[in-house]
């Protein structure tokens, strides 16, 4: 990649940093200061982006390009009309290109199920931003991933509408109504996206939303529920969702609007129960109908009786093992630690073990480390997976006496974390709790505690990733010394990805390089170290931009190294730049912008 741009950012190097003692910040902040920083950083970021555009048109594929052009579209969204439009424009060309090159190759099914997943990605993000742009970019582009399963296809496109529909169900939803009618005109599926649609619609607009719902009603009174699973599972989910919350009477028009939508219920829930009074009713679809059962006895009370000597029959006919699962499973819903240990010692061995799990998770996540434990050596027989239970109850009782205040506990439980590299990521985590909760004397103990554990070179994807977190924890308060670590695994991601290039070929899976090119688009290369490598070099922006960036260029492969590059920016834009401090721990860095 070219360098010419490195002037653009070097300017933009902070100059003032919140403190040289940790955590500590001005009694009166600068805030004119602070903005002009912010906006000299925002600046930086931009001219990263420009650079990266610039460079992204040097990669040999097009779906790499889609992959840069896609992160930069959604940071400029909001800042600049003119260039998104036309980075939409270029998006859909670059479709067209990738769609048409070498078609009849063995890479053509992996290419086309990429472009699927970029495109539905795209429009994820324009749904949200402006639907009807997400409309036209799907017809736009809807010739470049066409399948040759027309019914999955279909199937897939009517998908995504309905997710756009549910999206702008809040903003306009004559428009997410004429969306889902018209998918219910031209097919006899009734996809669960429908629900999202219903449930959204009837937020914001009752009548819409009745209409919608009666219009759904009318398909599954003529579609078959009795042997139907995925017809059957859709309608009773749509009459949970509806009846659940019974409109209060008030006499106002939305009482009103509410009624009539009641009203219509009344007919779907006389469908779903002659569907399982029916003889040809299937046996294992019953405990999907059984937490229904009271509801539907109150819309349909002439059928009360039979549905509860219908489910009587069930429960005769059903082996011992799933009779427990079945209890077991409707006590999670609103039953106590010891309703469950009541079920699961009754319930035979093949599934016991199982629920125990469950129950010893139940209670770690609930703060009774003790009694979790107890669970676990008592009643989980599998050694492994009483190990797994403990070692994720040890965490969650460290953080649970993080938050009480309790330090030394906190601590004391963390030693019990096995092996060394879980406890070096558990460290690093309990470490950004306590800088939350203002101990960053106690935060870098662990910080430092953990990377004497992760002194040596990561072996595997999981290592690194440790590694990674342990970079982004102390980007913030020993920014120096994330630099040091950033520097060895800059060498160490530019070795195994010259490695990979080399062995690609002769490995049994799904390639990561096409044309000598790492593929950047959600590959396992890309997703394992790239990601993990640019995420943890962006933390740096929050102490020095400059540094940031020169940590993404030292990746050493062009089109790795501009994911990198884009992170950087990402952290700056959608960021809170106009802040610099030491201890700023859990921010959640996203992939859309923040408006």
């Amino acid at each position: 990649m070219s360098r010419s741009a490195r002037p653009l950012c070097a300017f933009v190097a902070l100059i003032v940093f919140a403190s040289s003692v940790i955590g500590e910040t001005p009694d009166r902040p600068d805030l004119q200061k602070q903005n002009e920083e912010a906006a000299l950083r925002q600046k930086g970021a931009l001219a990263i982006l420009e650079q990266a555009l610039s460079n992204a048109r040097n990669l040999k594929l097009p779906q790499n390009r889609i992959t840069v052009d896609t992160e930069i579209l959604q940071l400029l969204w909001g800042r600049d009309e003119a260039r998104t439009n036309g980075l939409l424009n270029q998006i859909v060309s670059e479709f067209a290109q990738a769609s048409s090159k070498h078609p009849g190759n063995s890479d053509a099914p992996n290419r086309l199920a990429s472009l699927r997943q970029q495109r539905q990605q795209l429009v994820q993000f324009l749904g949200s931003a402006d639907p009807q742009a997400a409309l036209r970019f799907l017809g736009a582009t809807r010739p470049y991933v066409r399948t040759e399963s027309g019914v999955q296809e279909e199937a897939e496109e009517r998908q995504i509408q309905l997710n756009l529909a549910a999206q702008e169900a809040s903003h306009d939803p004559r428009l997410a109504l004429q969306i889902a009618e018209k998918m219910l005109e031209e097919s006899n599926d009734l996809p669960f996206e429908l629900l999202n649609v219903l449930s959204t619609l009837a937020d914001k607009d009752k009548t819409a939303a009745t209409r919608l719902l009666r219009d759904v009603v009318a398909r599954l009174q003529r579609n078959d529920l009795t042997s139907d699973r995925q017809n059957f599972t859709f309608a009773v989910n749509l009459f949970n969702m509806r009846a659940s919350n019974p409109p209060e009477q008030d006499g106002s028009t939305e009482a009103e609007g509410s009624g009539k939508e009641m009203e219509v219920l009344r007919p779907l829930a006389e469908a779903v129960a002659a569907a399982i009074l029916s003889p040809a009713f299937p046996n294992e679809m019953m405990p999907n109908a059984e937490p229904y059962l009271p509801a539907l006895a109150k819309f349909v009370p002439s059928q009360a009786q039979s549905l509860q000597e219908k489910l009587a029959e069930y429960r005769q006919t059903v082996n011992p093992a799933q009779k427990s699962w079945d209890e077991f499973n409707q006590a999670q819903q609103n039953g106590s630690a010891e309703q469950l240990l009541g079920i699961a010692k009754q319930a035979p061995p093949d599934v016991s073990d199982s629920m125990y799990q469950q129950i010893a998770s139940k209670l770690a996540s609930e703060g009774d480390y003790a009694r979790s434990r107890q669970v676990a050596e008592e009643d989980i027989s599998d050694p492994a997976a009483r190990n797994q239970v403990e070692q994720q109850g040890l965490q969650q009782a460290a953080a649970a006496a993080l938050q009480k205040g309790q330090l030394a506990l906190a601590r004391q439980l963390i030693d019990g974390v096995t092996p060394e590299q879980a406890r070096a990521v558990a460290l690093v985590q309990l470490a950004v709790q306590a800088a939350n909760v203002k101990k960053e004397s106690f935060a870098l103990d662990l910080l430092t505690e953990a990377d004497s554990l992760l002194r040596e070179r990561p072996q595997n994807a999981e290592e690194f990733s440790g590694e990674m977190q342990l970079v982004e924890a102390f980007a913030r308060c020993r920014p120096t010394h994330a630099v040091q670590l950033l520097d060895r695994s800059a060498k160490q991601v530019n070795q195994v990805l010259a490695a990979a290039a080399q062995v690609d070929g002769f490995v049994p899976t799904q390639a990561s390089f096409e044309q000598g090119e790492l593929v950047v688009s959600n590959s396992f290369l890309v997703n394992s170290l790239i990601q993990q490598y640019a995420r943890a070099a962006a933390s740096l922006a929050d102490h020095d931009l400059e540094t940031a960036r020169n940590m993404a260029d030292r990746i050493a492969r062009p089109e790795a190294r501009l994911m990198a590059e884009i992170a950087v920016a990402r952290t700056v834009l959608n960021g809170n730049s106009g802040r610099v401090a030491y201890f700023r721990w859990g921010r959640q860095v996203t992939a859309f912008i923040q408006e």
